[in-house]
């Protein structure tokens, strides 16, 4: 078993000892704490998720702050999940516009002249001084760029 290290009690302050036992609800990872104060009777049960010790904690001391509250006759304090930012990796930008310009110039080269769809992209694509030098040589023989 998981030691825990022992928590105060949110009523009376004495130091409470969490303790752990495997099972419970049919499943074999999931475990059970209890903490049960001699002081004033106080008991609290959490489920863990896993079977790690800091989540037991986690659970009784996030109780104990709603219990806190409760007995001074306040609501339970608002919480906000900490979860860490998903990490998009963008290329830069001028390695967007030259990929961009890189497309406008393969429909360019399809249709042979500048339709109305490839003027449309074109000024659609933002600064083309980052494109390709090959695109922008294109580009300016068929008086896309000057």
């Amino acid at each position: 078993m998981p030691k825990v290290e022992p928590v105060p009690c949110p009523r009376c302050g004495r130091r409470v000892q969490i303790h752990a036992s495997y099972g419970g609800r049919g499943c074999g990872d999931l475990m059970t704490y209890a903490a049960e104060c001699d002081g004033c009777g106080m008991r609290q049960d959490h489920f863990g998720d896993n079977g790690r010790k800091d989540n037991a904690t986690r659970g009784y001391n996030r109780w104990a702050v709603d219990e806190k509250a409760r007995l001074a006759g306040l609501p339970p304090p608002k919480r906000t999940e900490k979860s860490k930012p998903i990490a998009v990796v963008q290329p830069p930008r001028s390695e967007f516009a030259r990929g961009y310009f890189c497309a406008v110039s393969v429909l360019l080269r399809e249709e042979g002249l500048v339709s109305a769809s490839v003027r449309s992209l074109f000024s659609q694509g933002g600064d083309p001084s980052h494109a390709d030098p090959l695109d922008i040589e294109l580009f300016r023989e068929h008086g896309l760029m000057a």
